[in-house]
């Protein structure tokens, strides 16, 4: 400032390195659509978006892939080989389905990831286990947590102006041939009242949730969702 005859400000950016580590769900509810892509395909092409992102930026990343077990595991590294790694994984169709546990993801993670690191499970977040908000709730108390919910315009509701159709539980394979146009209502209310209450085991865990629809791109949402939260700004 003296030489210059000027006040020189000088600004700090702050530098932080990133390791996200994906909890991925690809059981039977997530071989599910109504649109051109599967819940599971949507799912993978937004974790290797992500991915890439962070790894273009230097970040790590790492990726389990889950249904009622952890069928794959990816530990967190770094660079373009890691990458192709990550997107072979995804792209593996014996990985997918399967029964369903986030209460075992939880766990593994609880059990596995020993460092500092954004956790992000990504699911539709259907067919919980009675367990799964202790274990949630325990993720969250230690690290940073992201719950992506990913879901078909189905899962909210059903058709207007449609008539019979057989149900099938993707889990129990049991069916039920019903009209669809006399439990719609009931459907779209249960459907509400199961994913409020993952919101707000989301909020008492204080753990971010990010909602996504398959019939909706999730670039944007994606980008306004970082941009918008602090905490996660630096890993975009």
């Amino acid at each position: 400032s003296l030489r210059s005859g000027e006040t020189l400000i000088k600004e700090l950016a702050e530098e932080r390195s990133v390791k996200m580590f994906f909890l991925f769900d690809v059981s039977n509810s997530m071989l599910f659509s109504s649109t051109e892509k599967l819940k599971c395909e949507y799912a993978a092409e937004m974790i290797g978006a992500v991915s890439f992102a962070l790894l273009q930026a230097g970040d790590s990343v790492g990726l389990a892939i889950f249904d009622n077990t952890v069928k794959k595991v990816i530990h967190p590294s770094i660079g373009i080989k890691h990458y192709q790694a990550i997107i072979k994984t995804l792209t593996d169709p014996a990985l997918y389905g399967g029964k369903f546990s986030i209460t075992e993801a939880c766990k593994y993670a609880l059990e596995s990831i020993k460092t500092n690191a954004l956790i992000v499970i990504v699911s539709d977040f259907i067919g919980m286990d009675k367990e799964w908000e202790i274990y949630f709730k325990t993720l969250a108390s230690k690290f940073e947590v992201l719950a992506i919910s990913v879901r078909d315009p189905l899962d909210y509701e059903l058709p207007k102006g449609a008539g019979l159709a057989i149900f099938e539980d993707p889990f129990t394979r049991q069916k039920l041939m019903t009209d669809m146009a006399s439990v719609n209502a009931y459907f779209k209310k249960r459907a509400k009242t199961q994913l409020d209450k993952v919101r707000q085991v989301c909020k008492t865990a204080q753990a971010d949730i990010l909602e996504l629809r398959t019939d909706k791109p999730f670039a944007m949402p994606l980008i306004a969702f970082f941009t918008g939260r602090k905490t996660w700004r630096s890993a975009l």
